[in-house]
């Protein structure tokens, strides 16, 4: 069975590459990017939630089969990563890591260009100002 960091690792990652593709258009199209920026947090740290939800279910007393069931593969295939990886806390915990401090420089990039739009758009709109 995976450790849940393994799990909450690879809902991270999900969440992280589906709305990838739309941040990166919005970013080369110099479009604003706090919706996408917010839209990918909120589906990786939401998605990372979702792939541990059998272990919650099992802590609210439902039976450990919870975990094997084929069903569960809705929570991010969690049954099918208990079936073919054991462990994963260490894999688990730097990947979690690795995501936020990716995150975080995301963001530190996002806030960094709009500022630098924002000092453009002024430039442009009133001469001589600051």
């Amino acid at each position: 069975m995976a450790h849940a960091n393994f799990h909450i690792a690879t809902g991270i990652a999900v969440g992280t590459a589906i709305t990838l593709i739309p941040l990166a258009r919005a970013w080369a199209s110099g479009r604003p990017l706090a919706r996408p920026v917010g839209r990918l947090l909120l589906a990786s740290y939401g998605l990372g939630f979702w792939a541990v939800m059998p272990g919650f279910l099992t802590k609210l007393g439902a039976p450990n089969s919870v975990h094997d069931a084929w069903w569960s593969n809705v929570f991010v295939l969690h049954s099918f990563i208990n079936a073919h990886y054991g462990g994963g806390l260490l894999i688990g915990e730097l990947a979690i890591g690795a995501a936020f401090i990716g995150h975080y420089l995301l963001v530190v990039l996002a806030l960094r260009r709009a500022r630098a739009l924002a000092r453009a758009h002024r430039g442009r709109s009133a001469p001589g100002t600051m």
